[in-house]
């Protein structure tokens, strides 16, 4: 199967091309800055913004299945650049799934847990979302187009991803590391809670869901673990050795900068639970795989 993978230098995607090439899949992904050094992959430098640049791409292709794995995920970016998060939190997700629709490929797309507002935790499929912010509203825009205007894609809502990056910045426990190594003290909520879930089971999941056309439309995915940020912060800390005083338990309610900021965000995976063999991780099972450039 000849697959496509936006995204393949970013965090997610490059566990998924990773795991994706060891299926044997033949994967063409594109890169965005950071170069990419995998065995097999077959790297295209594109402009995904650019919908001429991306359609010819995928023509000269001709992909059987389609992941994107590409977006602006830190809300705070989206906020600061508004037109760059809709070309591709919105736009590009648009685009990819209409010319899987043409081309009559498989669709894997993945969205967030950040569509929900937090307020009472456990959300399932069937949960209204609300978002809070902007990132949050454009991955639901894109969610509800793809899931009107096709019929063989797979939305996937994620939350806090763990893992180990190419650059060894982008995931929960890097951003941490940076400042912990060189002594700044870290905040940590307690009473901000989250699902977080390992790139690797992740990846797992797309390769199974790309074996399995028959399911289709929006699943949640996550860990099986509900911790708060304080508990995995110190779990994170005592995994990598750093010492508790780098460690602040705080509370984002009594911050007035906060007061919008979603506290609860975990995710009922039972639905695709019951359609999948791919096992959701422990926060330990994710902890074991961290490592630190």
């Amino acid at each position: 199967m000849t697959i496509f993978l936006t995204g393949a230098s970013g965090l997610l995607g490059n566990t998924i091309a990773k795991q994706l090439l060891d299926l044997g899949y033949s994967v063409h992904g594109t890169i965005h800055k950071t170069n990419v050094s995998l065995p097999g992959l077959i790297p295209h430098q594109v402009d995904l913004s650019n919908p001429i640049e991306l359609g010819d791409c995928l023509l000269k292709v001709q992909p059987e299945a389609l992941v994107n794995a590409a977006a602006l995920s830190i809300p705070t970016h989206c906020t600061s650049n508004p037109a760059l998060s809709q070309s591709l939190n919105v736009d590009l997700p648009v685009r990819l799934a209409a010319i899987a629709r043409k081309l009559k490929s498989r669709y894997i797309h993945f969205s967030t847990d950040m569509v929900f507002d937090g307020k009472r935790g456990n959300y399932s499929e069937q949960d209204t979302p609300t978002p809070t912010n902007l990132y949050a509203e454009h991955k639901l825009a894109s969610e509800t187009w793809i899931q009107e205007n096709t019929t063989e894609s797979c939305i996937i809502r994620l939350p806090l991803l763990m893992g180990n990056s190419i650059s060894g910045t982008r995931s929960v426990h890097e951003a941490h590391w940076q400042r912990w190594k060189v002594g700044q003290i870290t905040p940590l909520f307690e009473d901000e809670f989250r699902t977080p879930v390992s790139i690797s089971s992740v990846a797992e999941l797309t390769a199974e869901l790309l074996s399995k056309k028959d399911i289709q439309g929006l699943f949640h995915w996550a860990g099986t673990t509900v911790v708060n940020r304080w508990e995995m912060g110190k779990q994170i800390a005592a995994k990598l050795g750093v010492p508790k005083d780098l460690l602040l338990k705080t509370q984002a309610r009594s911050d007035p900068r906060f007061q919008d900021r979603p506290l609860d965000l975990t995710l009922n995976i039972s639905r695709l639970k019951a359609l999948v063999a791919t096992e959701p991780p422990t926060f330990e099972d994710q902890l074991d795989e961290i490592t630190t450039l």
